[in-house]
Parts: structure tokens; C-alpha cells; sequence
């Protein structure tokens, strides 16, 4: 009776990732505002409460390889008081003239977390 033997090979796939990339894409101001308009648009371009613009900035960990546990505190304290600097009408919201100034803003305090706080990204890949 013949044997069959099934070899399996794993590759694993690791990426570093930290502030660098994003500190590459504010010094593009262009492609940075087009960006940041995009979003703007596809988070419905209406303005956004203190909530709507949280829930934004958490949903940024996702779209930059940060686990979804993983928390960032300077951040996070930080968040109103980076809210408020960019509602310089101080009407509540962000609007789609103030929000590329909190994208900023935040994306410069990731890139600083990131930078001292380097994420490893593990991916495995099978070949059978």
C-alpha cells in the first residue's frame, strides 16, 4: 500500500510598523489633504460631535495595524483637548474645513506613540 506524505510549509511574514510611514504621509501635505478630505467624505461629510469624531480616531487604529486592544493613552487624554484646537469656531463640531487639523493632530500623537511603541505585525501564510 503506497504512503502519502502531505508536507507542510509555513511562511511567516513580519512587518515592523512605526511612526515613519505616517510622518512620510503628513510631510506630503497635498496627498495629506486630499486624504483627509476622502475620509472626511466617507465618514458621510456631515459635522462631527466630540463621539462621532472619537469613534473616528479609534477606528484609526485598525487602518494603521495597531491592534484593536491595544490603547493609547496620550491619546485618548488628550483627545478633547485636541478637539477643541480644532473647532476654532467652537461650535461643538468638526466641520470639513477643521477636520484635516484634528486628522493631523492625531495622526502626529500616532506616530509618536508608534515610534516609541513599535507594532509587529505577524502574518502566516501556508503552502501546501
Amino acid at each position: 500500500r503506497p504512503v502519502t506524505w502531505t508536507h507542510m510549509i509555513g511562511v511567516r511574514k513580519v512587518a515592523v510598523c512605526d511612526g515613519k510611514r505616517i510622518t512620510n504621509f503628513l510631510a506630503d501635505t497635498e496627498r495629506f489633504e486630499a486624504s483627509a478630505r476622502e475620509f472626511y467624505a466617507a465618514l458621510g461629510g456631515q459635522s462631527l460631535d466630540r463621539e462621532a469624531a472619537l469613534h473616528c480616531v479609534l477606528s484609526l487604529r485598525s487602518e494603521l495595524g495597531l491592534p484593536a486592544s491595544q490603547e493609547i493613552p496620550k491619546l485618548t487624554q488628550h483627545f478633547h483637548t485636541l478637539f477643541e484646537a480644532a473647532d476654532s469656531d467652537r461650535n461643538g463640531v468638526i466641520d470639513a474645513d477643521e477636520f484635516p487639523r484634528l486628522l493631523r493632530e492625531i495622526l502626529e500623537g500616532l506616530a509618536i506613540y508608534m515610534d516609541e511603541n513599535p507594532v509587529i505585525v505577524d502574518q502566516v501564510s501556508m503552502i501546501v
